[in-house]
């Protein structure tokens, strides 16, 4: 058996959808038949452990197996001191070990703080003992011991960061940190990219990033899926969208890198800058827009049938309301004509 990839997940300030972005491609990569661990390390927020307490139909008490608590001595029980085999809860295709047992549940932060980089360099070593292809770690935001210290003990580390002023200083600043105290590989990704209206905007922006080989990735800002979050069906589309789709094309070029055995085939994707691959399908337009573009081509073609039924002919009103079906069409017309040029291209 071959020790698992550890990867840590980390961002300079709190905010930036790191919990998400590891849950949803933590279960990517698991669709793919590897055998994959989330690990909620994140004591403080426990974004890891909401959305899985979520998924128990909101149960006070998530599960009765030792957490990352448990192990730091911070919930009542100290399980620090010995080898720990842990079982952890089912999420979907992929395993899980919450930060807490009750998601509500009151700590001492004092006492998390006390011989936090031992705790946590020990639990890691633990984790890599276990029988999984991969295991993610979501960190807590900012950078301190704790932080750099696990960074240096797991294979790969993905700082996620904003692409506003404030996101990218806070950024930039972990990355020092993180080379100053020698830590291994770390790869950044932009998450919640704002102004990509378009795949053809997708794809222009990542030419641009691509010369700074520490990003690996630009995710987008996707209207469908934060409009779903919280509801129950928020994790049946949340990895079928056009957030999966780049977050999906991102971990392939990490796997390319860095020679990872599970890539994500691209093929589940329906590719379409329109509508015919399914409004789940990673289009650049939220589900607004394109409802609201479907329903005008709809009515304004129920109304030239009508007319020509009717009527038997054009007039004038005709003609301006041709022209406004024309204009219409050509945003609609170009996406089409980029889409079947990137075809043609692969």
């Amino acid at each position: 058996m071959s020790n698992p990839t550890l990867i840590n997940v980390v961002s300079g300030k709190g905010g930036t959808g790191k919990s998400l972005l590891s849950a949803v491609l933590a279960r990517m990569v698991a669709q793919e038949g590897a055998k994959v661990l989330l690990v909620d390390f994140d004591l403080f927020v426990r974004g890891l452990s909401h959305f899985y307490y979520l998924f128990t139909k909101e149960k006070r008490r998530i599960t009765s197996n030792h957490t990352v608590a448990d192990f730091y001595g911070v919930s009542g029980e100290n399980i620090f001191t010995h080898e720990v085999n842990f079982a952890t809860e089912r999420f979907y295709e992929v395993d899980i070990l919450p930060a807490v047992s009750e998601i509500e549940a009151q700590l001492d932060y004092l006492e998390i703080e006390r011989n936090t980089v031992l705790k946590a360099k020990h639990l890691l070593l633990q984790l890599k003992k276990m029988n999984y292809d991969y295991i993610f770690i979501d960190n807590r935001a900012g950078v301190d011991e704790l932080i750099l210290e696990t960074s240096r003990v797991c294979d790969l580390t993905i700082s996620v960061s904003e692409s506003d002023p404030i996101s990218k200083t806070t950024n930039e600043n972990l990355l020092r940190h993180l080379r100053a105290s020698k830590s291994g590989k770390v790869y950044t990704i932009i998450n919640k990219a704002k102004f990509l209206r378009s795949f053809e905007d997708y794809e222009k922006s990542m030419e641009v990033i691509s010369s700074d080989f520490n990003i690996i990735g630009q995710i987008p800002f996707d209207v469908d899926l934060f409009e779903k979050f919280g509801s129950e069906r928020f994790w049946d589309i949340a990895n079928t969208t056009r957030y999966a789709y780049a977050l999906a094309e991102t971990w392939n070029k990490l796997a390319n890198r860095e020679e990872l055995n599970h890539k994500i085939n691209m093929k589940r994707f329906p590719r379409s800058d329109l509508w015919p691959g399914g409004m789940n399908s990673p289009v650049f337009l939220n589900r607004f827009e394109r409802m609201s573009v479907l329903l005008s081509i709809s009515f304004i073609a129920a109304y030239f049938v009508y007319d020509i039924v009717m009527y038997g002919s054009f007039e004038i009103k005709d003609i301006l309301l041709f022209y406004g079906v024309l204009m219409l069409a050509l945003p609609v017309l170009r996406r089409l004509v980029f889409w079947n040029r990137d075809k043609l291209k692969r």
